[in-house]
């Protein structure tokens, strides 16, 4: 409405869906040089991809925008302070048609214009000293005071009081905010530290660091000491930005039981192994709304390695990833003295977009599921299995969506293994877009990079459990080695040309729903599974995955 213009003036629908879901919109100051700074900035945090970067209430907007409207002038402020405003009185009411409105502001300015002018010739015109040239009736008032008592020299006048010189006003020091059982952070002088770091010294086992503000943290941040950092708790509650520094190899979470961290965003500059790494005995980690966006395609956002299994279950759940190379992977290997698997890991209700590699499982794994993602653009693939070592063990891969990635599922191992993992479950998942070839196995020959031929999808079939998926493909025609690999569409699954879903907008609130009418809502497996297929539940439907882990701990455990 300021600009004249659309943000994005895309040629259709669909391009500028994924404008204002993916791309920044050209400032507002290049496009109306004349725009106050200020107002620019207000408009580009409303406009900001990730809500936590946008104002939080109808409230903030207003008190940020008040500078700029016409009810911010002095007078109009000096009667708010003075007089009684009726409810509904608080603003002024737009005429319809910006054009039929300029001559009303002209008028207005000119009086306004021509008020100032007379209060400010005033003076010269009727000066003080200045003969009354129509003089009335001459009246005296009475005294406003009685005379004073004869015999004093007391004069008829209040005395003249002592004014202080005017004092320089202190600036106040805003109020220190403190929590129970916790710390707080803040740069502008409410938290009790001013970095993360110094709280990562003073903290206890169970307690909180509550950073309060929205700023930047460029720290490097450890937290490998379980005898101190157990057990606790690192939220930012307004979207407070961890910026990894260069030369640093991002967070580091080793060997320290039931951490959390939430409601950050994460930024990093250089090149970076990954923003936050955990290993060893990190078991119970919990990993909440965070917001990843990597411009290194070599920079993983989330990296687990070795975390012992068979303990607390640790959740990734509700962040976004957007760019990068691997989004999460979980990562097991077996050492020359003794294996080192890693697992009881649940990745669920994630969004990864743009990555190279979504979702990587890798090595010696046990107890992983996958769950509820929404997987969009892919470079590589959306969800992998990779080279998977003796002991790998129940794995479930169910009800995630894809959109246009390269490969919405692939298997990369060695086609010659005589024993693959039989306790893997394919299950619910949505998979639209992208290559036909859309779900592949590879013969890895054992390699990490180079491809040793196609695999034979049929042995996977046999092996594993494919139910209720449901798959946007025509299925491969040529001749390549991805069509060689293509996994055919099992007994249990469907094959469509198009499957329709609300909305393939990445911004939108129904990316990748199913309408209530679909059959995607209702031919789900059901059991200990949604009934519904994809990681969006229609409306009216909630899914409680923990519910799910916890019925195949007890199943497993035999209770």
């Amino acid at each position: 409405m300021i600009s004249g213009q659309v943000p994005f003036p895309g040629t259709s629908f669909s391009e500028k869906a994924r404008a204002h879901g993916k791309k920044e919109p050209i400032p507002l100051e290049e496009r109306c040089p004349e725009v106050p700074a200020g107002l620019a900035f207000v408009v580009q945090k409303m406009m900001a991809k990730h809500p936590s970067e946008r104002y939080q209430s109808a409230g903030e907007v207003a008190e940020a925008l008040a500078p700029y409207v016409a009810g911010s002038s002095h007078s109009v402020i000096r009667m708010r302070e003075t007089g009684r405003w009726p409810p509904g009185q608080h603003t002024m009411l737009a005429p319809r048609r910006g054009i039929r409105a300029l001559p009303w502001v002209a008028g207005a300015a000119a009086l306004m214009l021509a008020g100032l002018a007379l209060l400010i010739a005033w003076p010269r015109l009727f000066p003080a000293d200045a003969p009354n040239p129509n003089p009335g009736p001459i009246v005296k008032l009475p005294d406003a005071k009685p005379n004073p008592p004869k015999g004093t020299d007391a004069p008829n006048k209040e005395p003249i009081k002592k004014v202080d010189p005017v004092k320089k006003k202190e600036p106040i020091k805003p109020k220190v905010v403190t929590i129970e059982n916790g710390l707080t952070v803040a740069k502008d002088g409410t938290g009790q530290f001013t970095t993360i770091s110094a709280t990562l010294d003073k903290v206890q086992p169970g307690q909180t660091i509550r950073v309060l503000d929205a700023a930047t943290y460029a720290e490097t941040l450890s937290i490998d000491r379980p005898s101190k950092q157990t057990s606790i708790t690192l939220e930012a509650v307004k979207g407070a930005t961890l910026m990894f520094p260069k030369g640093t190899l991002g967070m580091l979470i080793s060997d320290v039981p039931g951490v959390t961290v939430r409601g950050f965003r994460c930024r990093h500059e250089g090149e970076l192994r990954y923003m936050i790494g955990v290993g060893g005995g990190s078991f119970g980690l919990h990993l909440d709304r965070l917001d990843f966006k990597a411009s290194n395609p070599l920079v993983s956002a989330v990296t687990l390695e070795v975390i012992e299994p068979g303990h607390e279950v640790g959740i990734i759940e509700n962040c976004t990833i957007q760019g990068g190379g691997a989004g999460l992977r979980v990562s097991g290997f077996i050492n020359f003295t003794r294996p080192s698997p890693c697992g009881s890991i649940v990745l669920r209700n994630n969004t990864i977009l743009d990555a190279s590699q979504a979702i990587l499982i890798t090595g010696s794994v046990r107890h992983v599921h996958v769950v509820g993602n929404r997987i969009g653009f892919a470079k590589l693939y959306a969800i992998q299995l990779e080279n998977l070592l003796p002991g790998a063990d129940d794995i479930l891969i169910a009800n995630n969506s894809t959109l246009e990635c390269k490969a919405g599922f692939r298997f990369w191992d060695d086609a010659k293994k005589k024993n693959l993992p039989k306790n893997i479950q394919i299950v619910n998942n949505l998979f639209l877009g992208g290559p036909d070839a859309n779900l592949i196995f590879l013969d890895s020959g054992g390699s990490m990079s180079e491809v040793a031929g196609p695999g034979d999808a049929a042995v996977l079939l046999k092996a594993w459990r494919w139910s209720c998926n449901w798959r946007e493909t025509r299925g491969p025609k040529g001749d390549d080695i991805f069509s060689k690999s293509w996994i055919p569409v099992a007994p249990g699954d469907t094959r469509q040309d198009r499957i329709a879903v609300l909305s393939r907008a990445v911004g939108s609130p129904e990316f990748i729903r199913p309408a209530k009418d679909s059959p995607l809502a209702t031919k789900g497996a059901g059991g200990d599974l949604p009934g519904y297929v994809g990681a969006m539940p229609p409306d009216g439907i909630a899914w409680d995955w923990s519910e799910v882990w916890q019925a195949r701990v007890k199943k497993k455990n035999g209770k």
